[in-house]
């Protein structure tokens, strides 16, 4: 008699597992979408097992073509998993993630694990000046662990990189990578800072508290090889000091 209960229990547990993957990506967009205001999706179909966006607009970038599937086998190890594509302004973005679908019964709550993601640096929304520098890079994030409360960072642990930086001069410059190790401590997240370069060299620490203050300092060291324009505009960046390292700090409080 167990035995057919507990049977019962798993056919009836099983329906309601797939009923829940059949369920409309209309309405489950509606439901996360306060996680992700001010964003606004549109041309929505498909399934929270395989779906898609047409356009993803957000007052400062816009992506389209958006497709995901879902992997039940990762759910059974590490929470639902969402391979996600499509494409940006500038190039096309490849992400692959775990996310605690769970998390979104909070209102503005998101958590998200094992993160996987490239978008090209031109995607980004940066200030004109920088905008205006010949410089591409692709932005790499490889993120254990996220939780965001009203789109603020609450929790990070992982690393993010920029990576294949290029400056365009009469020749293209390979430049490498830039890397943010980051984890949270005491509330805190903390990024160190290091490269992985031929021509640059960068060690410092980046923090950013709840309050939304940030702090950021850093050393850089550049080859008397590169271009004059480049090693002046980086220098530009800071300070210089005794060694010829370039001190970079900044501190601020970011708007919530």
């Amino acid at each position: 008699m167990k035995k057919w209960i507990l049977r019962g229990l798993l056919i009836v547990g099983l329906l309601l597992i797939m009923v829940l993957l059949r369920t409309p990506a209309k309405h489950v967009v509606s439901y996360a979408s306060p996680s992700f205001h001010p964003a606004v999706a549109s041309g929505i179909s498909g399934s929270l097992w395989n779906g898609r966006i047409d356009t993803l607009q957000h007052p400062q970038m816009r992506l389209s073509n958006i497709n995901w599937d879902y992997r039940a086998l990762a759910s059974l190890v590490n929470g639902p998993g969402v391979n996600v594509t499509g494409q940006s302004d500038n190039g096309q973005f490849d992400a692959q993630a775990h996310i605690a679908w769970l998390q979104l019964n909070k209102p503005g709550s998101v958590d998200i694990q094992d993160l996987n993601a490239i978008l090209p640096l031109a995607d980004l929304p940066l200030p004109a000046i920088a905008s205006a520098v010949p410089l591409s890079a692709d932005v790499v994030a490889k993120l254990e662990r996220l939780t965001l409360q009203a789109q603020w960072p609450t929790l990070a642990k992982g690393q993010v990189a920029l990576a294949d930086i290029q400056f365009k001069d009469k020749q293209n410059w390979p430049l490498g990578t830039i890397i943010a190790d980051i984890d949270t401590i005491d509330d805190v997240i903390e990024a160190t800072l290091s490269s992985d370069s031929e021509w640059i060299t960068l060690q410092g620490l980046a923090t950013l508290n709840p309050e939304g203050q940030y702090q950021v300092t850093a050393d850089l060291q550049l080859s008397d090889q590169l271009p004059v324009v480049l090693r002046t505009m980086l220098a530009a960046s800071g300070k210089r000091q005794t060694n010829g390292a370039i001190r970079i700090s900044y501190q601020g409080k970011l708007p919530r």
